[in-house]
């Protein structure tokens, strides 16, 4: 199953209006549940999708304004990759800077932060980049400022490319597969002000 995964910077108001379709997420959590897909067994957890909420009555968001090809299909790509992850993307985050890859979602980032010595787990990580608006087979994050900052300040891209790969979920990745999207994060990060968010959407 293909992964898309979309960095992009705005203000919270450009990032809400870039994805229009979105749920901005409740004032507060309330409990739901969901099935274990492992287990099998219903889990409870705290939400903060409008969704989850007693009563709610939230229709599935269509899909995104700009992505032709449904999901969870087998894609044959002709030609230019990068020109066909840029020309799905919605045309409110094309008008933003970002940069589109595939599959580095908030798992491979957390180890990113981990490596950087920013937090010390992956559990953390995913507490400290919370949901900025709620969609169907679809989730959008904010990457935590201090991500940000550290990425922005890289000095050597390789060295840390280097030691990046040596993490079990870039496994038979190569330090050369890695740099271009370590170098382009960098990018986007210098591009982020402490007034901008950087927001991570990953479809599946």
């Amino acid at each position: 199953m293909a992964i898309y995964t979309t960095y992009f910077v705005g203000t919270h108001a450009q990032i809400a209006s870039a994805i229009p379709a979105s749920r901005p997420p409740l004032a507060s959590p309330v409990r739901a549940t969901r099935m274990n897909p492992f287990t099998k067994q219903e889990v409870e957890y705290l939400s903060w999708d409008p969704a989850d909420a007693p009563g709610a009555a939230v229709e599935q968001t269509p899909p995104l304004d700009g992505a032709t090809i449904p999901r969870r299909s087998v894609i044959v790509i002709e030609g230019d990759y990068m020109q066909y992850l840029e020309e799905r993307l919605p045309a409110g985050v094309r008008a933003l800077p970002h940069f589109a890859w595939k599959s580095m979602d908030s798992i491979v980032l957390g180890t990113l932060a981990e490596l950087l010595g920013l937090y010390p787990d992956q559990d953390a990580f995913d507490r400290a980049h919370p949901n900025l608006r709620f969609l169907d087979d679809a989730a959008l994050n904010e990457v935590p400022r201090s991500l940000v900052d550290a990425v922005a300040a890289l000095e050597d891209c390789r060295e840390v490319a280097e030691r990046w790969v040596e993490d079990e979920t870039l496994e038979g990745s190569s330090a050369d597969d890695v740099l271009p999207f370590l170098e382009a994060l960098r990018a986007l990060s210098k591009q982020c002000p402490n007034d901008r968010k950087m927001a991570l959407l990953t479809e599946w």
